[in-house]
C-alpha cells in the first residue's frame, strides 16, 4: 500500500513537471554603460546629481501577466487579485509588491541559470533616458506622450498590452506609462521600508510620467497600477526592435461600483445641480474628503502624494459617487475633483491639488460644459455679486489666481482667454 502510494506521488510529481510550461528567457536590450545627470530637470533641484552606471541589459517588456502565471505554476503561488478589467497575459503584471517582484527574479535566475534583478534607480532612469543615445526627452522615447506612452488620458485607467507604443532610443518600450515599475532602490527620505517606483502608469497625469518624477510606495504593499521589468550584467544577444503599431486603440473595460449613498455622493448632487453648498455641508468639507479617500481606498500614509491621488481621480472619474450613486459612470463623463474643493471652500486641498500633485486644469464636465477656470470664475463672480466683503471671496480669488498661475484656460469663457 506504501508502495503505491509512493509511486503515485512519484508519477504525479513527473506529470506536473512535463505539463509545467518553462520560462521563456527574457527579451533583453543591452545598455552601453555611462554617466549622466540624474534628477535633471526635476522639481526638487537638490535631488540633481551626477551618476555612472556600468554596462548591463534590460527586458524589452514589462513582466507580462503570462509570465508572471509561469511563475506562480511553478511555484504553487497564488496569483494576486486580479484587477477591475481582469488578467490579461499580454498586459503587464501588476498588484505585486516589492518582495512579489524580487521572489521572481530569484526564480527566473535559479530557473534559467542567469542572475536577473530589480533595476536600481539609477540604471532605470538611465535607460529610459536612452542611455548613450539620449536625446533628451521629456519622457521614454519622446516629448509627445501620447506616442510613447500608455496614461490617464488614452488607456481608459487599465493596463493595455505591452509593445503598442513607440520605444525609446534603446529599444525599450513602456517605460513612461503602463505600470509603474519597481527599482531595487529604497525611498530614504521616507523609510527604508519603502520602495522606489518609476515611469508612472495609465493612470497617471502627465506630470507624474517623467524620466526623473519618483514615486514609493512599501515594499510589502502591492497596488493595481504597480509592476516591474528585469535587468542583468550577463551578457545576453539581444533580438532586433519589434515595430510598434500605429495609434493602437485602447482596450476597456468597466469600474465596477458597488457603494451605497454617501454623504459624499450629497456634496456631488450639488455640483451637478449647480447649486449652492449648504453650510453642513460646507462645515465637513473635510470629512467629505476622508470619505472620498476611503471609498477610493487611498491611504495617504501607504500610498504617499501620487499613488494617493491616482486612487481618488480613478475613483471619481470612472466610479458613480459624483453622479448617482450604484449606476457605472463611463470614460466620456468627466469630473475634476477640483470642483469639490472649490465647492466646499477647500482652499487647503485645491492648492496641494494644484501645485503639487499637478491635478489637470483643463478636464471638461460633461454635466456643464466647464473645466475648473470655467467653475472657479463663475464661483468668484457669484460671490462678488452676492456678498463682496466676505471670505469666500478671498478665498475664491486665491483660487483662481493659483490656477491661472498653474497654467488653467477657460473653456466656456475662451474669450477671457484673450
Amino acid at each position: 500500500m506504501k508502495k503505491r502510494h509512493f509511486l503515485f506521488l512519484v508519477l504525479a510529481c513527473l506529470a506536473h513537471m512535463a505539463f509545467a510550461t518553462p520560462p521563456q528567457n527574457p527579451n533583453m536590450v543591452f545598455v552601453k554603460g555611462g554617466s549622466f545627470i540624474m534628477g535633471n530637470g526635476a522639481e526638487d533641484k537638490k535631488w540633481a546629481h551626477a551618476e555612472t552606471v556600468a554596462d548591463f541589459s534590460m527586458s524589452r517588456y514589462e513582466v507580462t501577466v503570462g509570465e508572471y502565471k509561469t511563475f506562480c505554476t511553478a511555484t504553487n503561488k497564488a496569483m494576486p487579485e486580479a484587477p477591475y478589467w481582469g488578467w490579461n497575459d499580454q498586459h503587464p503584471m501588476v498588484n505585486v509588491s516589492y518582495n512579489d517582484a524580487i521572489a521572481y527574479c530569484e526564480w527566473l535566475s535559479k530557473t534559467l541559470g542567469v542572475t536577473y534583478r530589480l533595476p536600481t534607480e539609477a540604471e532605470w532612469e538611465f535607460a529610459a533616458n536612452g542611455g548613450t543615445q539620449s536625446k533628451g526627452y521629456t519622457y521614454a522615447g519622446g516629448n509627445d506622450i501620447d506616442q510613447v506612452a500608455w496614461y490617464y488620458k488614452n488607456a481608459n485607467y487599465q493596463m493595455q498590452a505591452v509593445g503598442q507604443k513607440k520605444p525609446n532610443e534603446l529599444g525599450l518600450f513602456d517605460m513612461t506609462g503602463n505600470a509603474w515599475e519597481w527599482c531595487s532602490d529604497f525611498f530614504e527620505e521616507i523609510a527604508f521600508d519603502k520602495g522606489v517606483l518609476k515611469g508612472g502608469s495609465s493612470m497617471s497625469f502627465e506630470t507624474n510620467s517623467t524620466n526623473v518624477q519618483r514615486n514609493y510606495r512599501a515594499t510589502n504593499r502591492a497596488i493595481y497600477s504597480a509592476g516591474f521589468r528585469l535587468v542583468t550584467t550577463a551578457k545576453i544577444t539581444a533580438s532586433a526592435t519589434p515595430t510598434s503599431k500605429a495609434n493602437p486603440k485602447a482596450e476597456y473595460s468597466e469600474f465596477k461600483c458597488n457603494t451605497k449613498k454617501t454623504g459624499y455622493a450629497i456634496l456631488c448632487g450639488a455640483l451637478e445641480s449647480n447649486r449652492p453648498v449648504d453650510d453642513d455641508e460646507f462645515l465637513y468639507a473635510y470629512k467629505y474628503e476622508q470619505e472620498l479617500a476611503r471609498l477610493a481606498q487611498a491611504d495617504y500614509k501607504a500610498d504617499g502624494d501620487i499613488f494617493f491621488t491616482e486612487k481618488i481621480h480613478l475613483y471619481v472619474t470612472r466610479c458613480s459617487c459624483c453622479l448617482v450613486c450604484d449606476t457605472i459612470r463611463t470614460a466620456k463623463k468627466e469630473i475634476s475633483l477640483l470642483k469639490v474643493a472649490v465647492a466646499t471652500g477647500n482652499l487647503d486641498f485645491f492648492q496641494r491639488a494644484v501645485n503639487l500633485y499637478r491635478y489637470p486644469l483643463d478636464v471638461v464636465d460633461e454635466m456643464d460644459g466647464m473645466n475648473i477656470m470655467d467653475y472657479v470664475y463663475e464661483d468668484l463672480e457669484f460671490w462678488k455679486k452676492n456678498n463682496p466683503k466676505s471670505d469666500e471671496v478671498v478665498r475664491s480669488k486665491i483660487m483662481f489666481d493659483i490656477a491661472k498661475k498653474a497654467g488653467g484656460k477657460f473653456h466656456k469663457y475662451k474669450h477671457l482667454n484673450e
